[in-house]
């Protein structure tokens, strides 16, 4: 049963004491579908016995069963399907720390001047889109209940797109195709997963950042905080503070120097983000050799 622990799975990734098996693109869609169908059947029927409850204490317990009941069956269903534990003489002495407080604080950095350029730039392109005020709406919705809010939105949601996603698809695909071609697939699928043209742009840009990051890092934990930090700021933004958002995109200077602020963030950030972790497989790889 420690097996199916799911935050030790993570762990296992995170630290390369298991490797995701190759993945077809075939193989990914499959992974994507199973997804979706894991993710919306636990989560409907929380949703169905909540709302069938009239006792806010009940349901506050119900959505935090919801939330867990999610997070556990999608990553035991995939740590049965797509994962492999490495045996002991394949696993590293000295893990490298690659979730370290200055790595995170640079990658806090990173999403930072993501948001500059998104919001700046694409956000109003994004706005027009299909599906841009029910986006919003899904997540004025959600915000009523703050177990869904804070559990799904802000942790869980971010934490099993980022297993899957990333960790699973692009970790699988990047074994028989080219990065580049893993980065974009697994972006591609996880916007057609929104079912949404906004959020289709939204998701799949994001993921091109996030896979990118994965790819050079082998870090399921810093994609994870990436993404809870840009969940929760695009969040907090589009509920409480949409006029900010106008206001930035409505000035074409504010827009170009936002943008190039941000692209310059983004690359000295991610610069400098790979050389410590670059760093430390030089000096874990120094030790092994005394």
């Amino acid at each position: 049963m420690s097996n199916l622990n799911p935050f030790k799975i993570l762990s296992n990734l995170e630290n390369e004491k298991s490797e995701v098996k190759k993945l077809s693109i075939t193989d990914a869609v499959v992974a994507v579908i199973s997804y979706m169908l894991i993710s919306l059947f636990t989560l409907e029927i929380g949703f169905s016995v909540i709302r069938s409850s009239s006792n806010s204490i009940l349901q506050l317990l119900l959505s935090i069963f919801a939330v867990g009941v999610t997070f556990f069956a999608v990553t035991a269903v995939f740590y049965a399907y797509y994962i492999t534990n490495l045996s002991k003489d394949k696993i590293k002495e000295r893990p490298v720390k690659k979730f370290t407080l200055i790595n995170v604080l640079l990658l806090i950095l990173i999403v930072l001047g993501y948001l500059m350029l998104f919001d700046s730039l694409l956000m109003p392109i994004d706005k027009i889109l299909p599906g841009f005020s029910s986006f919003t709406e899904g997540i004025q919705l959600i915000s009523k209940n703050p177990i869904f809010l804070i559990g799904y939105l802000g942790i869980i949601g971010p934490l099993l797109t980022e297993f899957v996603f990333r960790g699973i698809i692009v970790g699988g695909l990047s074994k028989k195709y080219s990065s580049l071609k893993a980065i974009l697939l697994s972006s591609l699928l996880s916007g057609i997963s929104t079912f949404n043209p906004a959020g289709f742009m939204c998701i799949f840009i994001l993921g091109i950042l996030l896979g990118y990051l994965y790819i050079k890092t082998h870090s399921l934990y810093l994609c994870i905080i990436g993404d809870i930090f840009y969940s929760a700021i695009t969040s907090i933004l589009l509920q409480y503070y949409p006029q900010f958002l106008l206001l930035i995109s409505s000035n074409t200077l504010i827009i170009v120097l936002l943008t190039v602020i941000g692209l310059l963030i983004i690359y000295f950030g991610m610069k400098k983000l790979f050389s410590n972790i670059e760093n430390q497989y030089k000096i874990n790889s120094d030790l092994n050799k005394k």
